[in-house]
């Protein structure tokens, strides 16, 4: 399935799968999202697969975040995204990551 990101005011949703294949593009889509906003929520709704890479991505926003001083916040996590954070010893909480 291929990625689609849906901006609104201060949100950005994802469409489709954050695998491997996908996250290169999703990943400079909404980092040029962040340079024109100081704040962006970033929804994981409609996301359908995720693999480890979809962790990967999430810390590389986050670094990209800080350094571009932007907040941004995750809402609608997948289960298995928050199962990998778990798995190598990441907290959600501090990850920024809210319940599906």
């Amino acid at each position: 399935m291929s990625n689609q990101i849906i901006l609104s005011e201060n949100k950005a949703q994802i469409k489709g799968d954050l695998l491997f294949s996908s996250v290169t593009q999703v990943r400079a889509e909404l980092e040029r999202a962040m340079l024109t906003t100081d704040q962006l929520c970033i929804d994981f709704g409609r996301v359908e697969k995720v693999d480890s890479a979809a962790l990967s991505l999430w810390l590389c926003l986050q670094r990209f975040a800080n350094q571009h001083k932007v907040h941004i916040s995750a809402e609608n996590v997948p289960q298995e995204l928050s199962a990998i954070a778990h798995l190598v010893g990441l907290d959600q909480q501090g990850l920024g990551f809210t319940g599906k």
